[in-house]
């Protein structure tokens, strides 16, 4: 990889070309339907720097994964802090919206089209013209992302030095969105 911070650089391109067609038609991206959900603390201050480096948050949905939870701790083999009072704990909302808006609008437009896609029971919002825009671009770089002779040139441009420039700009609207009052 090139020298820029891989977490908010290459990756997230990466993870739209080579994301399978069952994640691009999931509305859970958060683990919604499970007793424990775990996932990477990308928590960030009003300066864009991470706060919890080498942890990941966990959360409890079931008093059967609060009890699970409970007996590791007890037994050592887990050791927490709770961050839930934490101004700045609001990560993976971007995430959320994509899953929980945006995926539902891919699903219907494939179910009209006959193909098959999951049947959720849950209705999305009525997504705005910038939501459904940015639905239909994420819908095309996930299309290029199943040929293989789009997907590795695009993947070796981002990843080699003329692809810094763009990762650059990513991390520069990254930065000044954390600077914003939540």
């Amino acid at each position: 990889m090139h020298y820029s911070n891989f977490k908010d650089g290459a990756i997230n391109y990466m993870t739209q070309l080579y994301s399978p067609f069952r994640c691009q038609t999931c509305i859970d991206g958060s683990s919604e339907f499970a007793d424990i959900s775990v996932s990477d603390a990308w928590t960030r201050d009003e300066f864009g720097n991470y706060l919890f480096k080498s942890q990941s948050k966990l959360l409890a949905r079931t008093n059967k994964g609060i009890n699970i939870i409970s007996d590791a701790i007890k037994s050592g083999a887990l050791v927490v802090e709770d961050v839930t009072v934490n101004k700045h704990y609001k990560t993976h909302r971007l995430h959320r919206r994509k899953k929980g808006l945006k995926t539902p609008l891919r699903v219907e437009r494939l179910k009209r089209k006959g193909i098959v896609v999951p049947k959720y029971d849950k209705v999305p919002p009525r997504p705005t013209l910038k939501e459904s825009i940015e639905e239909r671009l994420e819908t095309f770089v996930m299309f290029l992302g199943r040929y293989r002779y789009i997907r590795y040139p695009l993947y070796k441009f981002l990843t080699s030095k003329f692809g810094v420039p763009i990762v650059k700009i990513r991390q520069l609207i990254k930065s000044r969105k954390y600077r914003r009052k939540p």
